[in-house]
């Protein structure tokens, strides 16, 4: 074959499983030139799990970390992994509430580069990486040594499922405000988490009641 023809590729079970290990997500979830743990680990929090962290402090330092030749905190130069960067950027007391939480899901995806390639020494540094993780206030809390068995815990997640039919529905109703449509989401949540299958699931929104039906509080009539 040739660059321009196109054909199924097999990829390597130890080092893809899942759509969060595919490129299109990891390198949205990137900077230009190097992971970015942090906006991973965000996305996975709130995204996969549905959980809130709140409005980040406002000296919050959104600078990408690239590793490699640093400044530490008494202004000589350090040779750091974007891992060990990070971590020393997010480890003061005000950071460390949310970052103990976010970084450690963000780190079990360091295997993959900027652009979703498969890597065990950084591009930008050059060092040895360490794609170590944990998943920490979830229903399958544990430590993951990569990547992979991180997408593994996470499909075992009755809180992933029952998130990502709330995504669902939320997307084929057209609003994110569900408090007069609670009942239907329990359901349509319930259906999912018994099967995992999302022909199942979009066949649950389509028959609720809050898809047929226009709900209005007593206030609004």
């Amino acid at each position: 074959t040739d660059a321009d023809t196109w054909e199924w590729v097999e990829l390597d079970g130890a080092e893809r499983g899942g759509l969060l290990t595919r490129a299109a997500f990891l390198t949205v979830l990137s900077t230009k030139t190097a992971t970015a743990p942090i906006r991973r680990g965000v996305w996975v929090y709130q995204e996969a799990l549905c959980r809130d962290l709140g409005t980040p402090p406002p000296n919050a330092n959104d600078v990408p970390v690239n590793g490699g030749e640093v400044l530490d905190e008494n202004g000589n130069v350090v040779e750091r992994s974007v891992r060990e960067d990070v971590t020393a950027k997010t480890s003061g007391d005000v950071c460390a509430g949310c970052h103990n939480v976010i970084n450690p899901i963000g780190f079990a995806f360091e295997s993959y580069d900027a652009l979703g390639r498969w890597q065990t020494e950084e591009v930008t540094s050059g060092l040895p990486v360490d794609a170590s993780g944990e998943l920490i206030g979830s229903d399958v809390d544990g430590a993951v040594a990569g990547p992979v068995e991180l997408v593994s815990k996470l499909g075992q997640s009755e809180q992933v499922k029952s998130c990502f039919a709330d995504r669902w529905t939320t997307t084929a109703l057209g609003h994110e405000d569900l408090e007069l449509d609670a009942c239907s989401q329990a359901s349509i949540a319930e259906a999912f988490n018994e099967t995992g299958n999302i022909k199942e699931l979009i066949l649950a929104i389509i028959a609720s009641d809050a898809f047929r039906y226009l709900n209005t509080s007593e206030e609004g009539q």
